[in-house]
C-alpha cells in the first residue's frame, strides 16, 4: 500500500511541474487502498502542497513578473481555495463529478486556442486587434475572477486545476510556457495550502499517508521542473494539451448504444469556417414491444430524425450539434434531445496513410428515449484508404452522467469496411456493438451487436449513406438508416 501511494505521489509531483493533473494520480490511489472519498480528497490536497512549492522553486528563475503579479494572482487563489475546501465538507465529492471532465476539456481547449482568443479579447477591450507579437501582461479583474472560480474548484477537488490556471495565465497575455508553469505552481501552492489548512482544522486528513505522499511529490516536483526545461516550450505545450485531454477522457465514463446517430466516423474535419449539414434518419422495423422500468418507450416502429449542423474552426478541428426528433407509431412527434461535439484531427496522416482524429460529445436526451438522460462520448478515430478499399475503426468509450450507471466507462466499438465500385459509389458493411463496462464486459447474452449493409454515394455538394442493419443480439433486430450530408463543392475523386 505504501509503495503504491509513494509511486503515485512521485508521478504526481512530476506532472504538476509540467502541466497539472496531479490529483488524478493521488486521489484514485488513496481510494484504491480503501480511504473514504472526502478523506482521500483532503489527504491528497495536503500531500501535494510541498510538491507544488518544490515545483515553483524549480521554476524560480523563470518567474520574473514581479511581486504585484504574485499578490494579484495569490489573493483570489487563497480566497477561492478556502471557500472550495469548506464547500467539499458541506456537499461531498459528488457535486463536481458530472462537471469535472467538461471543465477540464474546456480549459484545455482554451489553452490550445489561447493566442487568437487573447487577441480577440484585446480587440473587444481596446477597440483594435492586438498584434500577434504583443505579449504585455495586463492584469484584468475579469481574469482574476476566473482564477477565483478556478481556486474554488481547486479547493473542492482540484483535478485538472493546473490546466485551468494555465488558461487564465494565457488570457492575461503570457506566452512563455515555463514562466506560466512557475506561476501556475505558485497559484496551486496557494490553493492547496489554504485548502489543506481548512481540511486539517476539520479533521479530514490521514496524516501518515499525507506525509508519505508529500515526500514523493517533492521528489517528483524537482525532477519534473528540470525535465520541462530540457524538453523545450513547443514540446511542453503539447504535453499540456495531452495531459488536459487525458484527464478529461479518464474522468468521462457511458450510455447505451446511440439510437439517433448510427454512423462510423472518418478522420476528416470541415475546412476552416466552412459550414455543413447532415440529416440522420433511422427506423426500427423490429424492436422492443414494451417500455423499460426506467421509463423508456418501446422502440418498435420508432422513426428518428436528426439535424446535425457543423462548422470547421481551422485546419484540424470542427464543432457540431445534433437536434433530435422522434415520430412515434401513434403519430405523436417528440423532441429527442440535444448533443454537442468537438472533433480534432491530426493534420498529417500518420505514416503517410493513417488518418487519426478524436471526437468528444455531450448529450441530453429525454428519459422516454434514454433512461439516463445525460451522457457523453469519447470517440477515437483511425481510418485508411488503400486503392479501392476503405476501413475505419471507432473504439468508442461512452459514459452516463446520470442514473445508475453514471461514471462507468462503457465500450461501444464501431467499424466500417468499404470497397469503391466507382469514384462516387462505395459498397460496404458497418458494425456497432455495446459490450458493457470496461471493468466488467457483459456476457454475450447482454451485449448488443448490429451489422449493416451500406451504400455510400458521393457528389460535389452532397453525400448519401443508406443501410439496413440486423441485430445479432439485443432487442432491436431490424433497423433502416440514412444519412444525407450537404456541403460546399468538393472533389469526389477517391
Amino acid at each position: 500500500m505504501t509503495l503504491l501511494l509513494f509511486a503515485a505521489a512521485v508521478l504526481a509531483g512530476a506532472v504538476t511541474s509540467v502541466a497539472g493533473g496531479a490529483t488524478l494520480l493521488t486521489f484514485p490511489a488513496l481510494l484504491a487502498v480503501g480511504i473514504s472519498p472526502i478523506a482521500a480528497n483532503a489527504t491528497s490536497t495536503v500531500a501535494l502542497v510541498p510538491g507544488s512549492l518544490s515545483a515553483f522553486w524549480g521554476y524560480r528563475d523563470e518567474v520574473k513578473t514581479g511581486w504585484r503579479t504574485l499578490i494579484a494572482f495569490g489573493i483570489p487563489s487563497l480566497l477561492g481555495g478556502a471557500l472550495g475546501a469548506w464547500l467539499v465538507q458541506l456537499a461531498g465529492d459528488q457535486l463536481f463529478r458530472k462537471l469535472v471532465p467538461w471543465l477540464i476539456l474546456g480549459a484545455t481547449a482554451l489553452f490550445l486556442f489561447e493566442a487568437p482568443f487573447r487577441r480577440a479579447l484585446q480587440w473587444l477591450i481596446d477597440g483594435e486587434p492586438a498584434p500577434p507579437g504583443d505579449r504585455a501582461l495586463r492584469i484584468q479583474p475579469a481574469i482574476l475572477f476566473f482564477q477565483f472560480l478556478v481556486a474554488i474548484y481547486g479547493g473542492f477537488f482540484g483535478a485538472g486545476m493546473g490546466i485551468m490556471i494555465l488558461a487564465a495565465l494565457g488570457l492575461l497575455g503570457m506566452s512563455n510556457i515555463h514562466q506560466m508553469n512557475g506561476l501556475k505552481n505558485y497559484a496551486t501552492a496557494c490553493i492547496n495550502g489554504v485548502a489543506a489548512v481548512t481540511f486539517a482544522l476539520m479533521g479530514s486528513v490521514q496524516w501518515f499517508l499525507a506525509l508519505l505522499m508529500a515526500a514523493g511529490a517533492i521528489l517528483g516536483g524537482f525532477g519534473g521542473a528540470g525535465l520541462a526545461r530540457r524538453l523545450g516550450q513547443k514540446t511542453v505545450r503539447r504535453l499540456v494539451s495531452l495531459v488536459g485531454l487525458g484527464i478529461g477522457l479518464y474522468m468521462l465514463a457511458a450510455r447505451a448504444q446511440d439510437r439517433f446517430e448510427i454512423q462510423v466516423y472518418d478522420s476528416e474535419t470541415a475546412p476552416a469556417w466552412t459550414a455543413g449539414l447532415e440529416t440522420h434518419f433511422n427506423f426500427t422495423a423490429r424492436g422492443t414491444l414494451d417500455g423499460t422500468p426506467e421509463g423508456e418507450l418501446p422502440t418498435q416502429h420508432l422513426a428518428r430524425f436528426t439535424l446535425e449542423p457543423h462548422l470547421g474552426l481551422n485546419d484540424f478541428s470542427e464543432v457540431g450539434a445534433y437536434f433530435q426528433t422522434v415520430l412515434r407509431p401513434d403519430g405523436g412527434f417528440d423532441f429527442g434531445g440535444l448533443k454537442v461535439r468537438l472533433k480534432l484531427k491530426r493534420r498529417e496522416k500518420a505514416f503517410g496513410w493513417l488518418g487519426l482524429a478524436l471526437n468528444l460529445e455531450l448529450s441530453s436526451v429525454p428519459r422516454a428515449y434514454e433512461a439516463n438522460r445525460f451522457g457523453s462520448e469519447v470517440r477515437p478515430i483511425a481510418d485508411a484508404h488503400w486503392r479501392r478499399l476503405y476501413a475505419s475503426i471507432n473504439p468508442i468509450i461512452a459514459v452516463d452522467l446520470a442514473g445508475s450507471e453514471a461514471g462507468r466507462l462503457q465500450l461501444q466499438p464501431a467499424a466500417k469496411l468499404g470497397v469503391d465500385l466507382l469514384a462516387f459509389l462505395q459498397l460496404g458493411t458497418e458494425y456497432y456493438a455495446g459490450l458493457g463496462p470496461i471493468t466488467g464486459i457483459f456476457p454475450g447474452s447482454k451485449q448488443t451487436h448490429l451489422v449493416f449493409a451500406v451504400v455510400d454515394f458521393a457528389s460535389a455538394y452532397l453525400d448519401l449513406n443508406v443501410g439496413a442493419g440486423y441485430g445479432l443480439s439485443g432487442d432491436n433486430r431490424w433497423v433502416i438508416k440514412t444519412i444525407l450530408a450537404l456541403h460546399p463543392k468538393a472533389d469526389i475523386a477517391r
